[in-house]
């Protein structure tokens, strides 16, 4: 009597999305699949994969979902068991990229290797991964106020502040940031200090260097200016212009 061979031809493949991701874009703002197919001939037995995941500082597991099959967390294997011919099975890996995450090329990666009960006819499709770029993406933001105005000429020492304001919008967390101030002093008008809460001001290069820079958070430089009595009487010819750059790309320009 003949003797039947179970042969089959258990193929891994991977895929991400999206690639890069933006760090702090949001809750599970990547999704890897890695996808079990059996291309036969025979029906496959005792299928699992090893999963082996690479997730730098700042990222996260949100979930690990199986449409066939089981994962174990703790040895990162995927059980499916029985596999029949022509069947894909997918595990669902759920990351959420946070705004502290580096910049990185491939940097994040879930591989998936597979073996079964049966002899494979071709072991070089047994592996998959898919890596994931990040790229951080800031909205630097500048915003500036003077109190009072309109300002008298004379009225005291100290009678004038302008506050510039640098807010980091996100979505990632900011470095290298930086603001370029450009004051306009008129004849009678004395700066009296510049102060700022975060970062450094320097008063030979009039560059305000914060630095690294959270989403959310605000920076300010405080400018106190004593307009004396002999200050001309004009509109708008106080100001303190900021400008702002970050080594990031930044969305919006325009603020």
């Amino acid at each position: 009597p003949a003797t039947a061979l179970a042969q089959v031809d258990m193929a891994m493949s991977a895929s991400d999305d999206p690639d890069p991701v933006v760090a702090g874009s949001g809750a599970g703002n990547l999704v890897h699949v890695l996808t079990a197919t059996d291309n036969g001939p025979s029906d496959a037995t005792g299928v699992f994969i090893d999963v082996v995941p690479v997730l730098p500082a700042g990222v996260g597991l949100d979930s690990v979902e199986a449409d066939i099959g089981t994962f174990d967390a703790d040895t990162l294997v995927w059980t499916i068991g029985d596999h029949p011919a022509g069947i894909s099975a997918n595990l669902t890996i759920t990351l959420t990229v946070g705004s502290d995450t580096a910049e990185g090329t491939d940097v994040i990666s879930a591989t998936g290797t597979v073996s079964s009960n049966e002899p494979d006819t071709d072991e070089t499709n047994n592996t998959a991964v898919d890596p994931t770029s990040i790229a951080r993406e800031v909205d630097m933001a500048m915003s500036a106020s003077d109190n009072p105005d309109p300002v008298l000429a004379g009225s005291g020492p100290s009678n004038l502040v302008h506050v510039l304001t640098a807010t980091n919008n996100g979505p990632s967390n900011a470095t290298g940031v930086f603001v370029v101030v450009v004051p306009v002093l008129p004849a009678g008008v004395g700066l009296d200090s510049v102060e700022a809460d975060i970062g450094t001001f320097d008063a030979s290069t009039l560059v305000w260097t914060i630095g690294d820079h959270p989403v959310g958070v605000s920076a300010n430089l405080t400018i106190t200016l004593t307009v004396g009595y002999e200050a001309a009487a004009g509109t708008d010819v106080i100001s303190a212009t900021g400008t702002v750059a970050a080594d990031q790309t930044d969305p919006d320009e325009s603020n």
